[in-house]
């Protein structure tokens, strides 16, 4: 996170020289970097150094784990590149040493359930050592007591999101038969809460009940097992993070879901080759050209070519304006996207057409309200 903030004072400082303005900096992330974009709204560290925000299907008021020290996973990420863990000291200079391929090959090692737990190293509430410090506290609290950078923040998720991932736990009969015999233990895991404590068991097993009624998950159960991967590693952070920073922000936030089901996709159903919708990273086909995976869109690809177009035009818009709909393009006409207010639950809906509706998965997560209150930050 620091060397973001390392980025961010360089343009600051010199984006003027490449014809920029340094008054009008737009900070615009994905996933770890939509996680990135509502935490440099927080730090103290980056105050100042942007203007408007873009957090797209990632956000750090989840249901994650916020730690004052993740020792635990240095002295693990130590071993597997073959460096000391004795010492700190020794631990840190080894690992400073290690190439970078080396250490992104060995991330795999970490996993625990198939390919989870997704999310491995979080953001850290440091010590005070007299150095800066990048998080002072954590994040819910900060957003709640208003203690961030008031921005414009367009921020929003894909219709499915990881809910793909139940194609892989269901289609395999030994990781079905763990998740149904361990719940307890490989819920944590799986949906991001963190370790496998006795309060992470409890949610566990809520989430089994609201879910899936305490009965075994089987592919009959797909759609809800799709859920709450849905949910719980992008969803629900996300909406709390558009109604928490909405009531306590005097800028507008913007609120959306992208349920564009194109042509192309970065998951495919493993035995038919089809699509399911929109799934995480899917938007990003329509903002950047994606080499090699898939093509540059022309003429035998007229849909895409119009997403391409709506899409792009949206954040051109939001950042030099700070409103997401273009005013005198008639590819918007008649659209309305108005700031989110918790008392409308508005969101524009970004499929084939542009729609605000209201409540999205509103039942869904206001069960994880009640299991993630917010007095757990305020008491």
């Amino acid at each position: 996170m620091k060397d973001q903030v390392e980025a961010l004072k360089w343009i600051k400082n010199n984006i003027a020289s490449f014809g920029g303005d340094p008054n009008s900096v737009t900070v615009q992330g994905y996933s770890a970097g939509g996680f990135s974009v509502i935490l440099h709204m927080i730090s103290p560290m980056s105050r100042g150094l942007f203007h408007k925000a873009v957090a797209m299907s990632g956000s750090p008021l989840g249901p994650y784990p916020t730690e004052r020290n993740q020792l635990n996973l240095a002295k693990k990420q130590a071993g597997l590149v073959g460096c000391p863990n004795e010492t700190i000291s020794e631990m840190v200079a080894c690992l400073k040493s290690v190439p970078y391929e080396k250490l992104g090959n060995s991330l795999s090692q970490f996993y625990e359930f198939g390919s989870d737990p997704i999310l491995i190293w979080y953001p850290v509430i440091e010590e005070d050592f007299g150095q800066q410090r990048y998080l002072t506290e954590h994040p819910m609290r900060s957003i709640i007591n208003g203690n961030f950078q008031n921005v414009p923040l367009i921020t929003g998720q894909t219709e499915f999101e990881f809910g793909y991932k139940a194609y892989y736990v269901l289609g395999n009969s030994t990781l079905t038969l763990e998740l149904n015999n361990d719940f307890g233990n490989i819920a944590p895991i799986a949906f991001t809460l963190g370790r496998s404590t006795e309060h992470n068991r409890r949610i566990s097993e809520a989430l089994k009940k609201f879910y899936f009624n305490n009965e075994p998950i089987t592919w009959s159960k797909f759609e809800n097992l799709s859920n709450i991967y849905a949910d719980s590693v992008i969803g629900f952070g996300v909406n709390r993070a558009a109604k928490l920073i909405s009531q306590t922000s005097d800028k507008p936030v913007y609120y959306y879901e992208f349920s564009y089901k194109g042509q192309y996709s970065h998951f495919r159903k493993p035995k038919t080759n089809e699509t399911i919708g929109a799934v995480h990273h899917d938007d990003l086909i329509y903002l950047f050209y994606i080499e090699p995976i898939f093509p540059l869109f022309g003429k035998d690809s007229p849909k895409e070519v119009e997403m391409v177009s709506k899409l792009t035009a949206i954040y051109a818009n939001f950042a030099s304006s700070g409103n997401p709909i273009p005013s005198n393009n008639p590819e918007f006409k008649g659209v309305q996207w108005e700031p989110y207010s918790t008392k409308k639950n508005n969101y524009l809906d970004i499929g084939h057409k542009l729609t605000e509706k209201t409540n999205l998965y509103e039942s869904r997560y206001k069960e994880w309200e009640k299991l993630y209150p917010l007095s757990e930050y305020t008491d």
